[in-house]
């Protein structure tokens, strides 16, 4: 394939993701503003594809790649929390070192290429507390083909991304994590994918994965609204995506048809995770300006029941004195995710209910 056969394919293929997301808006019957912000997101996984697989792989050095900037959300991302990655080669030594900052949780993993697909295995994955730091949080960690290393790669392993979680925007803001990667030995020329056209495929593979997986998850959810939906990923639409074993999810589909309407939700969230969330995004899961609207919760925020339990009120716009409510940022339609994160979560099941209700029969006791 050549470099112009490769564009003319993405080209194309802008217009073709267009207009699916013009049919999953009819499908879900979506209001002018939100989708408008399908627009935002069609372009935003175009920007994603593109610095990964075209700017930073017609590179023979790693260089992060910040997923998540104050131009660009996308791909679920997480309240205050940073992704970054960068292309790797089985061949070759890094080190990344650095100092952790105010994180709560910070995972690293390696991912393999195997039949097309990306394979995060829990032994390419290095993450707190196991990641050894000095009493002032300076930290090493070394990848490599031999064994010694603390992540040990081989010529299937192409990519790494990090994931920093923080306790809120303070403590984020305050004192991110700082790091950096520094190749120290093997071939530092070669691109990490040499052909011009290949970079374009891949990132034309990479955009339709996150533009097809997301509009098919959020249409299986937008099935039956307001309530948890059995929901089976194709297969085929998340071949170029990057699972990860840090988290734990499950979800639904919330529909508010006025500000009178509040979305009560029920669960427990164990005592010993290191952090857990529940968060709104819109249809095409991206978070709403979450500076300027509460529209998430984190475990250390939700102010439990007398037995452990929660109640969450979500509503369109802010509701004064109640406990535990969190917003849409005045949208109509979105996805609440619920976020296990760490090695206690493996393995968890999480447990909601829901019902809808009218704003004046929140009982008392969740009144401030």
């Amino acid at each position: 394939m050549s470099s112009d056969s490769a564009t003319e394919q993405l080209s194309q293929n802008i217009i073709h993701l267009n207009q699916l997301i013009t049919k999953f808006n009819n499908t879900l019957n979506l209001d002018a503003e939100t989708r408008d912000l399908g627009i935002d997101f069609l372009y935003d996984s175009l920007s994603l594809a593109n610095e990964v697989f075209i700017e930073k792989s017609s590179i023979g050095s790693p260089s992060f790649v910040d997923w998540i900037s104050p131009t660009r959300k996308v791909a679920g991302d997480n309240p205050w929390t940073r992704y970054q990655s960068t292309m790797l080669k089985g061949d070759s030594t890094y080190e990344i070192q650095g100092n952790i900052g105010n994180i709560i949780y910070m995972g690293v993993q390696v991912y393999s290429l195997r039949n097309g697909r990306n394979i995060a295995l829990p032994e390419k994955n290095v993450s707190t507390p196991n990641i050894n730091t000095d009493a002032k949080g300076n930290f090493r960690l070394s990848i490599g083909p031999d064994p010694s290393n603390d992540i040990k790669i081989d010529t299937n392993d192409y990519m790494l991304i990090i994931r920093e979680y923080y306790a809120n925007g303070e403590m984020r803001n305050k004192k991110p994590a700082q790091y950096q990667i520094i190749q120290k030995s093997g071939d530092f020329d070669t691109p990490f994918i040499p052909s011009p056209a290949i970079r374009v495929a891949k990132a034309n593979a990479f955009f339709t994965s996150l533009v097809t997986s997301t509009l098919d998850l959020t249409g299986q959810m937008g099935t039956d609204k307001n309530q948890s939906v059995d929901v089976n990923p194709n297969p085929d639409l998340v071949h170029a995506l990057f699972p990860t074993t840090d988290n734990t999810y499950d979800g639904f589909y919330i529909h508010l048809n006025d500000d009178n309407e509040v979305l009560q939700l029920t669960g427990k969230i164990p005592s010993d995770l290191i952090y857990a969330s529940v968060t709104y995004y819109n249809p095409y899961y991206v978070t709403a300006d979450y500076i300027k609207h509460k529209t998430y919760l984190t475990k250390d925020e939700i102010k439990p029941n007398q037995d452990g339990s929660y109640t969450i009120y979500i509503a369109k716009k802010n509701l004064q004195g109640v406990k535990n409510v969190m917003t849409t940022a005045g949208y109509s339609d979105g996805v609440i995710a619920i976020r296990y994160l760490g090695q206690e979560a493996k393995g968890v099941e999480i447990d909601f209910d829901t019902q809808l209700i009218k704003v004046d029969e929140i009982p008392a006791e969740d009144l401030n």
